[in-house]
């Protein structure tokens, strides 16, 4: 999962995007802890998000990796 991502981290820095948002749903902390070895950090928020595995939705908590500087990760989000 960390190669994964950062093979993607490095495609979304090619095409020049600002920050990336992703989650890991409460139960599963493992993932959290890869987000977090990856430079992501943990935004205070959490939200529905849907599971495939679950077959419904479930709380997820979320995270942002800014892509430009730190400053990036206090501006808010596309909706």
């Amino acid at each position: 999962a960390t190669e994964a991502s950062r093979a993607l981290i490095e495609i979304a820095k090619t095409l020049k995007l600002p920050r990336l948002e992703a989650s890991h749903f409460l139960d599963n902390p493992a993932s959290g802890r890869v987000l977090e070895k990856l430079g992501f950090v943990a935004t205070g928020m959490s939200a529905e998000r849907y599971s495939c595995a679950r077959g419904g939705e479930a709380v997820a908590r979320i995270y942002r990796l800014s892509l430009m500087g730190r400053a990036d990760l206090d501006a808010p989000m596309a909706a």
